[in-house]
């Protein structure tokens, strides 16, 4: 029973820690010279790390690091849910939280009624998300195969989503096709407040708040957000590391593969830059279209999945920055330091940035999602600076003119000129800066178009993730598995697909 895993990712750790618990052999090949992938982090000015590309870690299952006993390896999560600050250049701000008790008197200052609204919120959000947690960590339900298990399976969730009642149900089914604009507009009447909570539910996607069906993304992420981790991606990536090297999990780094081998139509193992390697299964934890289009050998696919493949969108919206501050950002009317901070100013401005990369262009007013890691990890910068992590909403992998430096220029620019609209002084602390474009993403990562969640989260890429032939981690190819974000439930800091794929390859 031995297993390759492609790609130290964390869904590709997460599957090799799983599988070698179950007692298969496992060997973790990656491209790159040290692991975590998008998640890991790095160096990028003397003294100064990055929490790697993705900021929010509030998605990372609970019972998937207690399960691998991440604690021992040194994994933590904030004791509570966290703040995250909205500033507004016209007044104080909201400080908001999940817990709408903490936030009610940030939010009354805007609305009163918002703020007796927004505990309805998330009390709705707090009775689906019992199911959706239920059907995020599970295998999906196959509803193509007629099968008595299969049946059960579709039995099981039909049951689950029935528990939540009449009224939330039918809430739920109403709501989820929506778009992000109309649903918020439902609940709330402050511009501030319903631009900040669209946020998390337009990441990576080429959606704007009025595009049809984008509310699915914000319900999920609302359903399934806990405490995050301190110290983000970086910190996540590093227990998994650790742990599977503590099972005896060998990596290979610095080495890129090539091709499956392929031993009478099934998988026998793989070759790579640096040679071959045996195995019988593979699992591979890069995109789908790279790993069927790459590696697979030709004539081993049909047709209609190439098609379905090549079809699967991946059009990468978002570039990254990294700035190494000498002083933390300040906002007016607050003497306090913020780990996550939203930067919006309403939702026709953020469907207005959004209508650039239709054309190909990037955004001069971008949406700002930014973390903070050095406010709860300070040794992730020399004492008494910070490091700020900044995903830019919308930046397209297709932009005009390509990603010359004028353009990545460009985009730096118009970063600090929506930052210095609440922090004058911005400009005076930046000591240092790492610019990522949606090209640099593909370029250093290997994720295709530059797409962070290895392919676009709509209502028809969901539903079947990445294809109805390949959905429930296995492939039409004997011996090959999926164990990416590319997979169900989708990208994102999470570790499900990983998890879940394992229990598929181990089967």
């Amino acid at each position: 029973k031995n297993l390759i895993v492609i790609g130290a990712g964390q869904n590709g750790l997460t599957t090799a820690d799983f599988c070698a618990r179950k007692g298969m052999s496992v060997t973790v090949i990656e491209k790159r010279k040290t692991p975590g992938g998008m998640a890991g982090g790095e160096e990028f000015h003397p003294g100064f790390r990055s929490p790697g590309i993705f900021n929010d870690s509030t998605g990372v299952s609970r019972e998937i690091a207690d399960a691998l006993n991440l604690a021992r390896f040194g994994l933590k999560f904030h004791d509570k849910s966290p703040d995250i600050f909205i500033p507004d250049a016209n007044g104080d701000g909201i400080k908001l939280n999940s817990d709408a008790d903490t936030c009610f008197d940030e939010i009354a200052k805007y609305s009163q009624k918002d703020a007796e609204q927004y505990k309805e919120y998330r009390a709705f959000a707090k009775r689906v998300g019992k199911v959706v947690n239920k059907l995020m960590s599970n295998q999906p339900p196959d509803a193509l195969t007629l099968k008595l298990s299969n049946a059960f399976s579709l039995a099981k969730t039909g049951l689950a989503i029935r528990a939540l009642g009449a009224k939330d149900m039918v809430e739920v089914l109403r709501t989820a096709p929506m778009c992000m604009a109309d649903y918020l507009n439902d609940w709330f009447e402050t511009e501030l407040l319903k631009a900040s909570l669209c946020v998390p539910g337009l990441k990576a996607s080429f959606n704007g708040p009025w595009s049809p069906s984008s509310n699915l993304n914000l319900l999920v992420y609302e359903c399934l957000a806990n405490n995050p981790v301190i110290g983000g991606g970086a910190a996540l990536t590093d227990a998994l590391y650790e742990s599977c090297k503590d099972l005896g999990v060998k990596f290979v780094f610095e080495t890129e593969v090539s091709r499956l081998k392929l031993t009478d139509g099934k998988v026998s193992g793989v070759v790579t830059t640096n040679g071959d390697y045996e195995a019988t299964k593979v699992a591979s934890s890069i995109d789908p279209r790279k790993t069927f289009l790459k590696l697979v050998p030709p004539n081993y696919m049909s047709g209609l999945l190439e098609n379905q493949i090549e079809k699967h969108r991946m059009r990468g919206t978002t570039g990254k920055i990294h700035l190494a501050l000498n002083a933390p950002l300040q906002f007016k009317n607050r003497n306090e330091s913020f780990e996550y901070i939203r930067i919006v100013d309403s939702l026709d401005g953020i469907e207005k940035s959004f209508d650039h990369i239709k054309y190909g262009e990037q955004s001069k007013n971008p949406m700002l999602d930014i973390y903070v890691p050095t406010v709860s990890q300070p040794d992730m910068a020399p004492q008494g600076q910070h490091v700020a992590s900044i995903m830019v909403h919308f930046a397209p992998y297709n932009l005009k003119g390509g990603w010359s430096e004028e353009a990545q220029t460009a985009m730096y620019n118009n970063t600090i000129a929506v930052l210095k609209k609440h922090d004058a002084e911005i400009e005076n602390k930046v000591v240092g800066k790492e610019i990522i474009t949606p090209l640099e993403i593909e370029t250093r990562y290997g994720a295709t178009e530059g797409h962070i969640y290895h392919g676009e989260h709509a209502i028809d890429q969901m539903i079947a993730r990445p294809t109805p032939d390949t959905f429930n981690y296995s492939t039409p190819l004997p011996g090959l598995f999926l164990c990416g974000s590319g997979s169900h439930p989708g990208g994102g800091l999470s570790c499900r697909p990983g998890a879940i794929a394992s229990e598929v390859i181990v089967s």
